[in-house]
């Protein structure tokens, strides 16, 4: 008789543990499954997608799964959409020590440089070098206007003037405090001094100049770079006015008196005193029937910058200087220089008002200026002509630019000149209120005054 197995215990109750599991585990599944769907339904109570309103396939759980998830054909992932893939950390390449530094040079492109052409000498270029030489400075400009033959127009200077910068002939003066649009400022170099030199000598001359003025190391103030390029621009309207009018010549022009050997000295009291004009020229006017006449002018650009006492003090120095036996012997040898031989020289001073501080204020400064001429003996207040920068600048681009009746002369005040010392001295006042005194009479006077050409056709 066969022999009756036994049920294996063991076995049994290992199956009826995985089958527990499987129902516990699938219960769980379940339960995470109506989990999500009800946090699904929730999030989308309020949210209004395109397909909701017919627009497309209806909302399903499939498309609100995460686009990494894969799907259901397991061959690709929602995230692979041709774009690539940004590298982890891992993936970056780190630097780790100094030995890795040598991987990550990488050697400059090398850009090819255009060679650099050596600028023609042009004929013109060594007067071009002697006018700014003469005027110390100038800009492009006033070159372009001085020369307008060779330089058409502002561009055509400006590439003339690097080509002189370029050769060594000419330097740019080393402005501070200006805007970027502020113009270079050209002055000449000893090389295109010795240009000039070379250039008279080739044509049996001799021109001789010493080397041009050091600069300073740190540039040059902004109120001296003005003041001389308004100098230039009064040169140029003298040079304007000579050019088209055929009984003017201008003999000597001089920007340079503060050296040494050009000051104007004279002693007074024993002690050595000297002036220094801002610059001075020297004009020849032609007579039909009668001698030249040679009229000496010094120039005093007044900026601005200078006290009324220290104004005051300069007009009393061209006084004495006038008086004092040195600068009647210098008067009389400049005439005999010229060929005129007198011994009752003259001379006229040129004052220029401006207010550089104050704009618009240029007759409110010569008004001041006019007031300081009246203290004057009458030889010296009949040397005195004056203006303002602002008339200048009026008539800057007429064909006779100082044939313009806008110069006052203290001279054509003796009709009122006792009234105004009998009222300025006769009240006991202090300085500053004498004078305010003084230039309120002027001031109700000026008005009335007659004005006159600078170079009228008959000596006045």
């Amino acid at each position: 008789m066969p022999r009756k197995q036994r049920p294996n215990s063991s076995r049994t109750a290992r199956n009826e543990y995985e089958n527990g599991m499987d129902v516990e585990q699938q219960i769980n599944r379940e339960q995470t499954q109506q989990a999500t769907a009800s946090a699904h339904e929730a999030d989308s109570k309020d949210f209004f997608h395109s397909h909701t309103l017919g627009f497309g396939a209806t909302r399903t759980k499939k498309s609100l799964e995460s686009p990494s998830k894969a799907t259901p054909n397991e061959y690709h992932r929602n995230s692979d959409n041709g774009s690539t893939a940004q590298p982890t950390v891992k993936e970056r390449k780190t630097i780790a020590t100094a030995w890795d530094l040598p991987n990550l040079i990488r050697p400059l492109p090398v850009r090819r440089r255009p060679l650099q052409k050596n600028p023609r000498l042009l004929p013109h270029y060594p007067a071009v070098i002697e006018f700014i030489y003469n005027n110390r400075f100038a800009v492009a400009f006033q070159v372009q206007k001085k020369f307008p033959q060779y330089c058409h127009n502002l561009r055509t200077a400006q590439y003339q003037l690097a080509n002189l910068i370029h050769a060594g002939y000419l330097n740019t003066a080393p402005v501070r405090s200006t805007s970027p649009n502020f113009p270079f400022v050209y002055f000449a170099t000893k090389v295109g001094i010795n240009l000039i030199r070379d250039t008279y000598a080739q044509l049996g001359l001799q021109w001789d100049a010493p080397a041009t003025e050091g600069l300073k190391e740190r540039g040059i103030g902004l109120e001296s770079i003005l003041h001389e390029l308004l100098l230039t621009e009064w040169h140029q309207a003298v040079d304007t006015t000579i050019r088209n009018r055929p009984d003017l010549q201008c003999l000597l022009a001089e920007r340079r008196y503060f050296r040494q050997e050009k000051r104007l000295k004279f002693r007074d009291n024993g002690k050595l005193r000297q002036v220094v004009p801002d610059a001075g020229f020297v004009i020849q006017v032609s007579q039909p029937e009668n001698p030249p006449i040679l009229l000496p002018h010094y120039v005093e650009f007044d900026n601005g910058t200078m006290s009324l006492p220290r104004i005051a003090e300069k007009f009393q120095h061209y006084n004495l200087w006038a008086e004092a036996d040195e600068g009647h012997r210098y008067l009389v040898n400049l005439f005999q220089q010229f060929g005129i031989a007198t011994n009752q020289p003259t001379f006229r001073l040129v004052v220029i008002a401006h207010a550089n501080h104050h704009p618009g204020a240029d007759q409110r400064r010569m008004i001041d200026l006019f007031a300081q001429s009246l203290a004057l003996p009458s030889s010296m207040r009949d040397r005195i002509w004056l203006t303002t920068a602002e008339e200048l600048r009026v008539h800057q681009n007429d064909e006779l630019p100082l044939e313009s009746a806008i110069w006052l002369r203290p001279r054509d005040a003796r009709a009122w000149l006792g009234e105004y010392q009998q009222e300025v001295n006769s009240q006991d006042l202090a300085a500053a209120h004498k004078f305010a005194l003084a230039r309120r009479f002027v001031r109700e006077r000026l008005d009335i005054l007659p004005r006159h050409p600078l170079f009228p056709y008959q000596q006045n």
